[in-house]
């Protein structure tokens, strides 16, 4: 039989050749996906911003053209902000502790050279969405008046200053000047840079009047919030999800 094989081999060899070449990428290529679900499975992107949250509400990216079937969608570029009004909302289902919301905008701190002092992402927030990750201060204190601002400890560094100094911030404008007054620090290693206003002045220089990035909820069932806000268009994350939000912001 061998001896058979071997002839049908010597007669054949091209499409011997082809037949193993064949057999060996058809592997390569199932071990490859392979290894591919077994490291998503096993991986995830950290939550961070919305780390101490139960659940966070955001806008829902999915949209529907009017008149569209339900498989006539498409997918928003950016991450859709959704009604400020909504947090009351939230606040008041039963269970809910606290519902706290969040404005997101680019902001960066710019060297005396005009360059960005940042080496990743860098956005502004609102101080109270601090508790989300949460932020806690290592020194120095909230941000109270629209001239004032937090860092965290390696935009501080990267500025050379500590509290009581001052920075130059850049968001939709040319820069401006803003007194630190606190340094907060996350846990883990945060993948942007962050810098916080007070309330009012993030609202403003987030420009979205009415309107905020997300709500992080704080001892909510996420079943009951998706009932409740069915009519709202937006997503509703919970455990290993709230990372979405919080890494394509």
């Amino acid at each position: 039989m061998l001896s058979l094989a071997w002839q049908t081999v010597k007669a054949r060899t091209g499409g011997f050749i082809g037949a193993f070449v064949a057999i060996l990428c058809g592997t390569a290529l199932v071990a490859a996906c392979g290894i591919l679900m077994e490291s998503g499975l096993r991986g995830g992107v950290p939550t961070q911003r919305y780390a101490a949250t139960d659940v966070v509400v955001t806008g829902d990216r999915i949209v529907r053209p009017p008149g569209g079937d339900v498989l006539a969608f498409e997918h928003a570029a950016e991450q859709p902000t959704i009604r400020a009004s909504l947090v009351s909302k939230i606040a008041a289902v039963p269970g809910v502790r606290s519902a706290i919301a969040e404005q997101t905008f680019a902001a960066v701190v710019i060297g005396p050279d005009g360059q960005p002092l940042a080496d990743k992402p860098s956005f502004g927030h609102n101080w109270e969405s601090a508790q989300l990750a949460p932020f806690t201060l290592m020194e120095g204190s909230a941000p109270r008046t629209n001239d004032e601002v937090v860092l965290d400890p390696a935009l501080a560094a990267a500025a050379g200053t500590w509290v009581g100094g001052e920075v130059r911030v850049m968001t939709r404008s040319a820069p401006v000047s803003y007194r630190v007054v606190g340094v907060a620090e996350a846990s883990g290693t945060p993948r942007q840079a962050s810098l916080f206003f007070s309330d009012a002045k993030a609202a403003e220089l987030a420009g979205r009047p009415g309107q905020v990035t997300a709500i992080g909820v704080l001892g909510a069932d996420a079943d009951r919030l998706e009932d409740v806000l069915a009519n709202d268009h937006v997503t509703v994350s919970s455990g290993a999800t709230a990372a979405r939000p919080s890494s394509t912001t």
